[in-house]
């Protein structure tokens, strides 16, 4: 597709160049840019106003590069064959993109980096905000494209178009594994438009093509579709799938085939699923009675997605009388940590989902699933109970709270103890909600930016349910200009003043209490509502989960941001509680 256009004449080169790289990536499909000042990437942020002011793109301006990238790589989430763009100037400002590519990297999100950087002249010799910017994110990026500052050589402009569809198919998964991709632009001054100039920017804006629809374009992997692993795979009993972050939704399909229990975290996409086990978590981590038993009867594991939040299906996958098969989604690596897979399907055989393989042994088997489960559920809703949520059952009951009122509204969980705590002790997720989070690193930071990414991507309403830590992390996410979009995104702030999840983990029980609460508790003072006041964001503390309930039906247009405060040391009392009345049950 030729998509050339003769920017020659009228502008300096390095508006030009930077013009005609927003051309090639708008006429394949790029939505929305997010620009962060700067001097040095001024020509890109002129091409990106004027695409704006003729429709072309959505345009958001970040002042903190962190969130800039984190915002991006929330709207690459939401609609993955259209990632968005994010510009940034030289020097320190490329590595503050560097959590959100790493995280869009483990994640395979599509994100589009586009640094401005001093001509090659200028490289090595100490000339302001000069730094090297090719191989900044190593190898956590799909491609990168350097592309020299403007000369007057011939072609400069087809190569330019040429790197920018080289940058598109390698973000969306058309040659590779989808994920973040880094064009680094070197321009030479002047990098501003006169008056003249401009107006003929805003002419060549009103003559880019609407964004061409290439339909099905994704990379398609053949597929092992092997009779003998299909026949192995369904021979063996007691199987159970375990879905991760971001699993494919086939696996579903399979698990009715053959009538096998799917132990779903939430961000699985499955943890809806009829034949998902709630509290399957608090199943495998006991070590005596009925449910014990249960867990060790396990004979084969089916593993898809990306499985983080427990050690116990971690050990689950690494034990040796286990049998483990990995599907593999794409060309990536596949999850296999514990390097004990027995079998790498890429994908799933077709002999295995198409016809009905769910003996009476099989039903019998997810049976005993459910059965055990309910018994779960039971003993949680009554334990967690409903009401104050001062107590230290506020996170369970504040989330269990959200969940059931947002069946057609994108829940987004932070990192650390929220989802680990929805995975524990929600029990009723209905089939098809939308649940998200960031767990290709699991890093605290970017919770705020990419909930907002993912409400402008997919025009949803997001409840983002965020510890005090992962809030605060991201607390810039707030800051925006008045003239700057907003979006309908409501933010449950879980504040136990400092790391829940260090308490549950060996940290915890070392008995160093001074020397917990100083390098792993990190108690804070920080007020929460005066910075969300400062930030211009509306607040309100909740006392209730009936009134959190209200006021989520409620509904808005903006951000709200809602704070739950309770006491970690009471968190932990009231969990143990659960934990004993579970250990009874067994």
């Amino acid at each position: 597709m030729d998509t050339a256009f003769d920017h020659s004449a009228p502008l300096p080169p390095a508006l030009a160049q930077a013009q005609g790289l927003l051309a090639q990536l708008i006429a394949q499909g790029l939505r929305d840019v997010v620009v962060c000042p700067g001097s040095r990437s001024a020509p890109l942020a002129y091409a990106a106003y004027v695409a704006a002011e003729q429709g072309l793109v959505r345009l958001h301006v970040r002042i903190d590069e962190r969130t800039a990238g984190f915002l991006a790589l929330g709207v690459g989430k939401g609609n993955p064959e259209r990632p968005a763009l994010v510009i940034t100037t030289s020097g320190t400002a490329v590595a503050h993109l560097h959590p959100a590519v790493l995280e869009a990297h483990h994640s395979n999100i599509p994100l589009i980096v586009v640094s401005a950087d001093r001509p090659h002249e200028l490289r090595g010799t100490g000339a302001n905000q000069t730094t090297t910017h090719v191989g900044m994110f190593g190898s956590s990026v799909r491609l990168v494209v350097d592309i020299p500052a403007p000369c007057g050589r011939p072609r400069e402009a087809a190569e330019v178009h040429a790197g920018a569809a080289r940058a598109w198919a390698a973000a969306t998964g058309v040659t590779q594994q989808s994920g973040p991709v880094h064009v680094n632009m070197a321009f030479r001054e002047p990098l501003a438009p006169h008056s003249d100039e401009l107006k003929h920017m805003q002419r060549v804006a009103a003559e880019i093509p609407e964004p061409v629809s290439f339909g099905p374009h994704r990379h398609t992997t053949h597929y092992v579709d092997d009779a003998l692993h299909a026949h192995t795979i369904a021979a063996i009993k007691n199987t159970v799938i375990i879905a991760g972050d971001n699993a494919t939704q086939a696996v579903g399909d399979l698990a009715q085939a053959h009538g096998w229990p799917i132990i779903a975290e939430p961000s699985s996409g499955l943890v809806g699923h009829e034949q998902a086990i709630p509290g399957a978590v608090h199943i495998l981590t006991h070590t005596h009675g009925r449910l014990h038993a249960l867990t060790q009867s396990i004979e084969q594991v089916i593993v898809c997605g990306h499985p983080t939040l427990t050690r116990a299906v971690q050990r689950l996958i690494a034990r040796e009388d286990v049998t483990t098969v990995v599907i593999a989604q794409g060309t990536g690596p596949w999850t296999d940590p514990s390097n004990s897979a027995d079998m790498v399907l890429y994908g799933i055989p077709q002999q295995l989902v198409s016809k009905q393989h769910a003996t009476d042994d099989n039903q019998s088997w997810l049976q005993q699933w459910k059965t055990h489960s309910q018994k779960v559920a039971r003993l949680l809703d009554d334990e967690i109970g409903s009401g104050d949520l001062h107590t230290g059952l506020a996170p369970a009951r504040a989330i269990r709270a959200t969940v059931d009122v947002s069946d057609n509204d994108i829940v987004f969980f932070g990192a650390s103890s929220a989802i680990r705590d929805a995975d524990a002790y929600v029990t009723r997720w209905s089939d098809g909600q939308q649940i998200e989070a960031q767990r290709g690193l699991a890093g605290i930071d970017g919770g705020i930016s990419g909930a907002l990414g993912l409400a402008f991507a997919t025009g949803k309403r997001v409840r983002a349910i965020l510890g005090d830590l992962t809030f605060l992390h991201d607390a810039g996410g707030l800051l925006r200009s008045a003239k700057e979009p907003i979006a309908p995104v409501d933010i449950i702030v879980l504040n136990d003043q400092g790391g829940a999840i260090f308490s549950g983990l060996e940290h915890g029980a070392a008995g160093d209490f001074e020397l917990f609460e100083r390098v792993f508790g990190t108690p804070h003072e920080a007020h929460i509502e005066l910075l969300c006041a400062a930030y211009g964001v509306d607040y309100q503390r909740i006392s209730t989960d009936d009134e959190l309930s209200m006021l989520l039906k409620s509904g808005s247009d903006s951000i709200r941001v809602f704070e739950i405060v309770f006491s970690r040391e009471e968190r932990t009392r009231a969990f143990r509680r659960i934990t004993a009345g579970l250990d009874a049950l067994a």
